[in-house]
């Protein structure tokens, strides 16, 4: 996910066996990457919520013809050889489903356990 208001982009790589991983790449002051451990019912949760939302049929929604920096959320999920985005700008409405998976997304940075921050390397900048 890319959280437009502070700069963070969130990947998580939710596997069946439980060994979920994730990072998040902050450039807010200075551009760090942490590397996280997930919780074991990480891929599960999210396959829930993805059904329960219908995420694969949610649209984006946008207050304007400008979109205002540091006023967006977006959230790209690939499944089964399905890709996704949904960008939710300004004031729009949001889909409650969005706000479960938005949620969701970042409650599983609370419950995860740090195994590795450091300095970003080119490719996650």
């Amino acid at each position: 996910i890319n959280d437009g208001l502070t700069s963070h982009y969130y990947h998580w790589t939710l596997e069946k066996d439980g060994k979920s991983h994730g990072s998040i790449l902050n450039t807010d002051y200075c551009t760090t990457f942490t590397s996280l451990e997930l919780p074991s019912t990480a891929h599960d949760e999210f396959l829930a919520a993805l059904e329960h939302t219908r995420f694969f049929q949610m649209k984006s929604a946008q207050t304007g013809p400008e979109i205002v920096d540091g006023a967006s959320k977006s959230i790209e999920v690939h499944y089964q050889g399905r890709k996704h985005i949904v960008t939710q700008t300004g004031a729009a409405d949001i889909d409650p489903g969005f706000n479960r998976m938005w949620m969701l997304i970042r409650n599983l940075q609370d419950r995860s356990t740090i195994v590795g921050p450091k300095e970003a390397t080119p490719e996650h900048r």
